[in-house]
């Protein structure tokens, strides 16, 4: 991928292809060489087992039957040894070259300078979105947890007054409770297919601690967060 696209589906940003060509370019260049040095060594090493084999049967036979077949090998091997050596410095060159290379520096620069541009751009239009929309969430959970706690209490104010009349008049059998799921770091057994709602704090639900969060969060106060 050589560009990242922004929400908008059209703008790109980063495009990374100029550095991705030139490095392509580059790792082939220095990829051939290094395929050439490998077949070098290959058939460096076969015309040396073929001269060691050469040399064995002119041993055993009579005459100059081997002397122009070991010359024409030993041509041979000299003159892989002189390829193979030029293309070893060739490759080692190559293999440096990229450190100090101007032109290398160049594409660097350049794709250096554009992306400060584009990530500023990127921070004024995605990732505002972004925030602002997880402001707006952040605002709503606010709200929910409020609702979820006023219709508690609710509850809870109502049951009071029916179980202080069964107090009153000795029938406590009778007094409701409600236990309600307060630990927003576990699962509400009566809705586990909800999961864990709000797994960023430890308090229970009617806490303090959780409507001072939102409410310092919104003011950008960190240090009660």
């Amino acid at each position: 991928m050589s560009n990242i696209k922004l929400k908008n589906g059209k703008t790109k940003i980063l495009d990374m292809s100029k550095v991705e060509s030139f490095m392509d370019n580059y790792r082939k260049t220095v990829g051939d060489v290094e395929s050439n040095v490998k077949e070098l060594n290959d058939s460096l090493y076969k015309e040396k087992v073929n001269r060691r084999q050469l040399l064995e049967k002119s041993i055993l036979t009579a005459g100059n039957e081997y002397r122009s077949p070991i010359a024409e090998s030993e041509a041979k091997i000299a003159n892989y040894e002189e390829m193979l050596y030029s293309n070893k410095q060739k490759l080692a060159e190559y293999q440096n070259i990229l450190k100090g290379s101007d032109t290398f520096r160049t594409v660097l620069s350049d794709f250096k300078e554009q992306s400060v541009q584009d990530i500023q751009k990127y921070l004024d239009t995605d990732e505002r979105a972004l925030y602002e929309e997880m402001a707006e969430l952040r605002n709503r959970y606010e709200e929910i947890i409020g609702e979820l706690n006023n219709k508690r209490k609710e509850i809870a104010n109502h049951l009071f007054k029916f179980n202080s009349i069964c107090k009153k008049y000795g029938y406590t059998n009778f007094e409701v409770g409600t236990n309600f799921h307060t630990n927003l770091q576990t699962v509400n057994k009566l809705y586990p297919d909800c999961g864990i709602v709000y797994p960023a704090i430890n308090v229970n639900i009617d806490s303090s601690t959780v409507t001072n969060r939102f409410k310092y969060a919104r003011q950008g106060v960190e240090r009660f967060i």
